[in-house]
């Protein structure tokens, strides 16, 4: 039991990659008053947390309900992943996510929580495992 939640918990946190996404955070909340950004962090990792623990309990019978294999599952990771990358290799106005000036001022979820945190490699890691 031991061994296993440690291979898990080793999985999720390369997967997450949390010390990657250090100058992600860094640079969306220097925009943020700086007694805010403790409760900005927190509430990015805890909705990533509880996104991520709804795909780990009911992720499995809802692609069920729906009738869509693991490799669907992956072509169409694959296809979003490719459309995240054109944004990224062909810049737009508002940013890789879509964002505008207003919006920058406080993240909610996007681009933090998800897909920073909760990416589409971290939703099919608990999906699947």
């Amino acid at each position: 039991m031991s061994e296993s939640f440690f291979q898990s918990f080793i999985l999720l946190l390369l997967v997450t990659d949390p010390f990657g996404n250090v100058p992600l955070f860094v640079s969306t909340l220097r925009q943020v008053a700086p007694e805010r950004r403790h409760r900005v962090v927190l509430r990015e990792c805890l909705i990533a947390f509880c996104l991520l623990l709804v795909f780990m309990l009911v992720g499995r019978p809802f692609l069920d309900a729906l009738q869509l294999s693991e490799v669907a599952l992956r072509i169409g990771g694959g296809v979003i992943l490719f459309l995240i990358a054109l944004r990224m290799v062909f810049p737009q106005p508002g940013g890789v996510f879509g964002q505008t000036h207003a919006e920058a001022i406080e993240p909610l979820i996007v681009p933090l929580a998800i897909p920073a945190l909760a990416g589409p490699s971290a939703l099919v890691t608990v999906l699947l495992f």
